[in-house]
Formats: C-alpha cells, sequence, structure tokens
C-alpha cells in the first residue's frame, strides 16, 4: 500500500507543478467487468458480470504527454454463500505518452 501512496502523490505533485500552457481534464469510464466460475471444494460457483466505474483526473503536459490519477470500483457476485460478492477497487498513476499526436 505504501508504494501506491508514494506513487499517487508523485504523479499529482507532478501534475501540480506544471507550466500554464498544460490543460487539465476529467474522464469518467464505464465498463463491463467479469471473472471465471469459482471452483471450490469440488464444487463450481458461477460468477455473474457486473459494471466497473472509473473516473480519472489528469493533465495534459504537452502535446504527447499527459499524467493522470485514476480510481476504479466495482463488484462481482457468485453463486453461493452470504456474504456473496468480491470487490475489485483501485487506485492508479497513469502516464500517458502518445507517439504520434499529429
Amino acid at each position: 500500500m505504501k508504494p501506491l501512496l508514494f506513487i499517487t502523490a508523485a504523479v499529482l505533485a507532478a501534475v501540480g507543478a506544471q507550466t500554464a500552457s498544460a490543460q487539465t481534464y476529467v474522464e469518467a469510464t464505464v465498463s463491463h467487468s467479469s471473472a471465471p466460475d469459482l471452483e471450490w471444494g469440488g464444487s463450481d460457483y458461477e460468477m455473474d458480470s457486473d459494471v466497473l466505474w472509473s473516473l480519472a483526473v489528469g493533465r495534459q503536459i504537452s502535446s504527447n504527454l499527459a499524467l493522470e490519477a485514476e480510481v476504479s470500483l466495482g463488484e462481482l457476485e457468485y453463486s453461493c454463500c452470504n456474504p456473496n460478492h468480491v470487490g475489485a477497487n483501485s487506485l492508479m498513476g497513469n502516464v500517458i505518452y502518445t507517439f504520434m499526436p499529429d
């Protein structure tokens, strides 16, 4: 967990220290999330698919470089016990490099 916090802090510090020509953006994503069936104790429990929600805040540094912080939230359920869910949450720092910006 400490490396993740360090990377996130470094990305946010770099985003905050850019020139006046940098542009800030917000990106929201909704996607499909699925997983294979759970095989446990000789039984096969079916997994349901779900929606994965993501929100990113970034800064375009130059025509080919952007830095962003992203949070993703999701949950899957399987057909056995109660409680029957598996969470999939993440916090990421992304560096985006575009090789041919034009």
